[in-house]
């Protein structure tokens, strides 16, 4: 346990040093007007109490890109992200998922047998809920404002919860692809980076 808890600590340490250094290049780059609308990072007991609301621990990376930015504020037109689109924070983020986790449940409750594939959940071309990342399953949740009809997903970890089981907090990993970083649009899901420090390294 504790030789597993000092890996967590040192790859959390490896992210954040990789993570602030792409922040720092990305914010010399950027045009002017956009610094501003960065959000201050957050706490780390604020980042684990949303990651316990979620149910599962954020992908190392983008863990440590909130610590730094929590996203951007709302009164902007200079998006960050591929495309436009505004970079969310980490409580906009988590209601997504938490959103689409109830949806979830609420379809295999109403399907057949109380099963029901999570894919149905969304129109299929976005393909939000359960999805295949590289041989594995992992959900896609945005962590960016559409724009232009493209939305930025990350690959998380899947809540999976059954009747008579207790309820699973997932641990991230990179053999289902979670934190691979994905564009999403209305028939489209390409996969853009294997991580948000190699992403947010290309929006220079």
């Amino acid at each position: 346990i504790h030789q597993t808890v000092r890996r967590e600590i040192i790859e959390r340490q490896k992210s954040l040093r990789r993570v602030r250094k792409a922040w720092t290049s990305l914010k010399k780059f950027a045009v002017r007007d956009v610094a501003w609308t960065f959000n201050a990072g957050l706490e780390e007991g604020m980042v684990q109490r949303l990651e316990a609301k979620m149910g599962c621990v954020l992908p190392p990376d983008l863990r440590a890109s909130f610590l730094i930015h929590d996203g951007q504020g709302f009164l902007t037109n200079s998006g960050i992200m591929v495309g436009g689109g505004r970079l969310l924070s980490l409580s906009e983020v988590v209601a997504e998922a938490c959103r689409q986790d109830k949806e979830e449940w609420k379809g295999r409750e109403e399907g057949e047998e109380g099963r029901l594939d999570a894919k149905v959940l969304a129109p299929p071309a976005l393909r939000f809920g359960e999805e295949d990342v590289e041989g594995g399953s992992a959900r896609m949740v945005p962590v960016s404002e559409g724009a232009r009809g493209r939305s930025v997903c990350v690959a998380f970890p899947r809540r999976r919860r059954r009747a008579g089981e207790e309820k699973e907090k997932a641990n991230v990993g990179e053999k289902d692809g979670v934190g691979y970083v994905y564009m999403v649009t209305a028939l489209s899901c390409r996969m853009m980076a294997r991580s948000w420090g190699e992403y947010m390294g290309c929006l220079r």
